[in-house]
């Protein structure tokens, strides 16, 4: 059994281990659950009677303030009455409608002189002589007392204003009460009553509100709050040291929470918060767990309820994987090496079968072979998947023939092969044989376009363990292989990696050489040889380094064009060419038109067209001084877009050349459909036509063809006197070589045919 079976296998024993561990974790998830809910509902049963008690120490000064308002306006009142004259009956009616004004309990005038004004018979609390001596002070000043008050089961707030006569000496003071359980009563503290203890407490913790709640009824005489929650919680040294606590951080902040053991056994949580006036007041609140948990044990019971549903469901998805599992595993032997399309053995069966070949073949030379089919997409396209797909089911059935027992291919994705084979003297010509029998039931299966394998080896050596690098060093030969190579097939060597390591090495350095104007535009002449002048001009790209050295064009021009580089270059190109026809123009010297090659790469933009525009109008220069340089292999695959993108460059009066004449096949058709102004013929077909009659008399009626289109031909490549002549008396007007000039720097083109 193979070792990708065999740890399938193992999986089924330790399932039931792992369904252990994800019920223990459901449980533990279950169970933090709860824990968290608890945490947060304690949290925002906090949060909100903060927001309550902020609320009622807000109700408080503000209660507060409106008493000092109320009594001090009474005081001026007063003041403006003595002025007058002492009339008794206008002084109480003044106490009555600033004491309604406010529900005041009760408003007092006291003079210094010992007589006192009030509006009742009986006054609602007794001033001793001190409370007196206290009282009439030229100061306006508030108080809070459980003194001298008729109804003991209560305190009271006092507020003093003085009172002066017309030489501002002061005659008395108008003294307002209110019990605090009149303040308390507000709404606002309704919730605090309902849902705890509230306490109204001075600095250390003296209790003024003894009978804020009627239905707690506090009777106890014992005044300090800190003293209260000893008697309201476990005697504890615990609970001791928490009350102690909080005493200590009350006088020291303005909120303190904490939480004690109930005498009953349940929490008890406290929270003191300063009410900001200048009497140290405090608002304590109390209240135990049953707050909160009628809320939260519905919640935790359902909670709980999905938690137990969440296991039973798990332990059955769990009983249903184990039966699965075993019901499937025999599937699974068959399935994992096995190739969908093929029906033969897959990549993961040839990672673990070829290294044992290896290894129990040791003294026989084996070769990893990564193949794939040239131009399978066109097979795909051309006669469609099931085609294509019985084409790579015959791969495999031919090679299992050609291929040994110790030997082995599988199809790895697409169509990717790798063969693990012996490296013997007739190799090659075994893979030959394949690769005919493979052709000839190609044929039928109707499929006539001829099967060419390319191929990347890698030779196994003797310290080589590792499958996927052997496969991945013949892949690296395989990928070396260009669309323009006659071989077939690729030995992996350093050779490969140093090239591979040359193209990263460009790739890395492109953008910036690009940023730091490292690319640099040479111009070759176009000659009109029968004026003997300067007809034009086509931009080269070179790429000289900040330290002079050259990268020449064969060298990075491929890589551009495999990874899409070049559609920046080729802008780039465009860009400065114009910027100099448009130097040219502002200086007053004669400008002519200049062609820049346009890659593939840039007609797949939907933008190029809209992209060639944008430089023009960047440069404001007339068109028809540029001339966009194409090949006619841009045309193969998807002619009518093609066609579309040059008919829109024409109607922006773009000069347009067919780059390479001659040397494709489906130049002549093209003529008839592209309105082309220059055409180009390929150097190759030129010397060519130099040896050969029959060639000269061909390239004759191309000239005379494209002339009558309107179309101007030019031959690139001419190098020597005879070859100008030839061209003059065949008709051909213009030429473009090293007989005239190798491409230049710009700069020293113009100085040498423009300056």
């Amino acid at each position: 059994m193979s070792r990708h079976v065999r740890e399938k296998d193992k999986t089924l024993t330790p399932v039931l281990i792992l369904g252990t561990v994800v019920l223990a974790v459901c449980i533990l998830i279950c169970v933090s659950y709860v824990i968290d809910l608890r945490k947060r509902y304690i949290q925002d049963t906090e949060n909100n009677f903060r927001q309550h008690m902020d609320m009622a120490g807000l109700v408080i000064e503000q209660s507060f303030d409106q008493m000092l308002q109320n009594t001090t306006a009474a005081a001026n009142r007063l003041e403006q009455l003595e002025k007058e004259s002492t009339d008794v009956d206008r002084i109480q009616r003044i106490l009555l409608e600033y004491r309604n004004v406010n529900n005041l309990d009760e408003m007092i005038y006291v003079k210094k002189n010992g007589m006192t004004y009030f509006y009742e018979e009986q006054p609602y609390f007794a001033m001793s002589e001190k409370q007196l001596d206290a009282i009439i002070v030229d100061q306006t000043i508030i108080t809070i007392s459980n003194d001298n008050v008729v109804d003991d089961t209560n305190g009271i707030v006092v507020v003093s204003a003085p009172v002066h006569d017309g030489d501002g000496t002061q005659i008395g003071s108008v003294v307002s009460v209110k019990t605090l359980n009149g303040i308390l009563q507000n709404h606002s503290f309704a919730y605090l009553r309902d849902s705890g203890q509230m306490f109204l407490i001075g600095k250390e913790g003296y209790v003024y509100d003894l009978a804020v709640t009627q239905e707690r009824q506090i009777k106890s005489k014992e005044t300090n709050f800190f003293v209260r929650l000893r008697s309201m919680s476990k005697g504890s040294t615990a609970n001791k040291q928490r009350i102690q606590t909080l005493k200590n951080k009350t006088l020291a902040s303005n909120v303190v929470t904490g939480k004690l053991k109930g005498a009953d056994g349940a929490d008890l949580y406290v929270i003191v918060d300063k009410i900001d006036t200048d009497m140290s007041l405090y608002l304590a609140e109390c209240y135990s767990e049953e707050v909160f948990a009628g809320r939260l044990t519905p919640i935790v019971n359902r909670s709980i309820l999905v938690c137990v549903l969440i296991f039973i469901l798990m332990a059955l998805v769990i009983a249903f994987m184990w039966n699965h599992m075993k019901r499937t595993s025999d599937t699974i032997r068959k399935l994992a090496y096995m190739d969908s399309i093929t029906k033969g053995k897959n990549f993961n069966y040839f990672l673990e079968k070829a290294i044992l070949i290896i290894k129990d073949n040791q003294e026989i030379p084996y070769l990893v072979q990564r193949f794939d089919i040239s131009n399978f997409r066109y097979i795909n396209e051309a006669y469609g998947h099931i085609k294509a797909d019985e084409l790579l089911t015959v791969i495999i059935m031919e090679g299992e023939k050609v291929f040994g027992s110790k030997e082995l291919i599988v199809r790895m994705n697409a169509d990717q092969f790798v063969l693990l084979v012996q490296n013997s003297a007739d190799y090659l010509n075994r893979f030959a044989i394949f690769e005919d029998n493979v052709n000839m039931r190609a044929l039928e299966l109707g499929i006539k376009f001829p099967i060419r394998l390319k191929s990347g080896i890698y030779q196994v050596r003797r310290d080589d363990y590792d499958i996927n690098v052997m496969v991945d060093r013949a892949n690296v030969a395989r990928k070396s292989l260009s669309a323009k190579s006659k071989e077939m097939y690729a030995y992996y060597s350093d050779r490969i990696i140093n090239d591979m390591r040359k193209i990263e090495k460009i790739e890395s350095e492109q953008q910036t050489a690009l940023i730091n104007g490292e690319f640099k535009v040479y111009l070759q002449p176009k000659w009109d040889i029968n004026k003997d002048k300067l007809y034009g001009a086509e931009a080269l790209v070179r790429w000289i380094k900040d330290d002079g050295n050259m990268v020449y064009p064969d060298t990075f021009i491929p890589v551009f064009e495999n990874n899409g580089f070049i559609e920046q270059l080729d802008f780039y190109m465009l860009d400065q060419v114009c910027a100099e026809i448009r130097k040219l123009l502002d200086e007053g010297k004669p400008a002519f038109p200049i062609s820049v090659n346009q890659s593939r790469r840039l007609w797949d933009n939907p933008e190029y067209v809209e992209n060639v525009e944008r430089i023009l109008r960047k440069y404001d220069i007339p068109s028809h001084y540029v001339d966009l340089e194409v090949t006619e292999t841009v045309f193969f695959g998807e002619r009518d877009k093609m066609i579309e993108i040059i008919t829109q460059l024409k109607q922006k009066e773009v000069l347009l050349s067919m780059d390479d004449f001659g040397s494709g096949y489906s130049s002549l058709n093209l003529l008839k459909d592209i309105p082309f102004d220059i055409l180009k013929i390929d150097k190759d077909f030129f010397s060519e036509s130099i040896t050969s009659n029959s060639s000269i008399l061909i390239l004759t009626k191309i000239i005379e063809m494209a002339e009558g289109l309107g179309i101007h031909v030019l031959c690139e490549g001419v190098e020597t006197k005879e070859q100008v002549h030839l061209l003059r008396d065949i008709g051909c007007q213009y030429v473009q070589g090293y007989f005239y000039s190798k491409p230049i720097p710009l700069n020293d083109f113009i100085q040498k045919y423009v300056s």
